[in-house]
């Protein structure tokens, strides 16, 4: 929780400081995530079958808060699986029906990339997990289809997730 912590403290101000019109701005970007992701790897797992499924929406390309979510709920002892970036709904809910999860969190960052008919489909498997959240800023509340958690912070992810039976 203390490394997690502290890349969330540090990285933030640094994206939202850097000037978007910067040309050096992806680069950056760019790397300092790949800095983060390599440290958020090196979080030891726990040995036990994965409970959270964790999977960007299809046209998500950034996973980075997925892999600090996971390597936070590692050091709670908690397992996940990391699907990734721009994940397509028949391959999320074929590994919903391989691997039956006790949950699984679909992150959207921006409104473009928020996709409700793959949340709408995740919703609809059988067996469903237990919990079906939309986590970041990128979800409308409203558009969400019934039983769709939304859980727009860290924290409160962390805590829904670790917390499952």
């Amino acid at each position: 929780d203390r490394d997690v912590t502290g890349v969330q403290t540090c990285a933030l101000p640094i994206s939202v400081e850097t000037a978007p019109d910067s040309r050096c701005y992806i680069a950056a970007e760019h790397l300092l995530s790949g800095a983060v992701s390599t440290a958020l790897a090196r979080v030891p797992r726990p040995h036990a079958r994965p409970r959270i499924l964790l999977a960007c929406a299809p046209a998500e390309q950034h996973s980075l808060p997925l892999e600090a979510l996971a390597a936070a709920l590692a050091e709670s002892g908690v397992g996940s699986r990391m699907l990734g970036a721009r994940v397509p709904t028949n391959a999320l809910r074929d590994t919903l029906a391989r691997t039956g999860p006790a949950a699984v969190l679909i992150w959207a960052h921006t409104p473009a990339t928020a996709d409700y008919e793959q949340i709408a489909a995740v919703a609809r498997t059988r067996p469903r997990p237990a919990l079906v959240a939309a986590c970041g800023p990128g979800w409308d509340p409203g558009s969400l289809p019934d039983g769709v958690r939304l859980l727009t912070g860290f924290r409160q992810a962390l805590a829904v997730t670790a917390g499952l039976p």
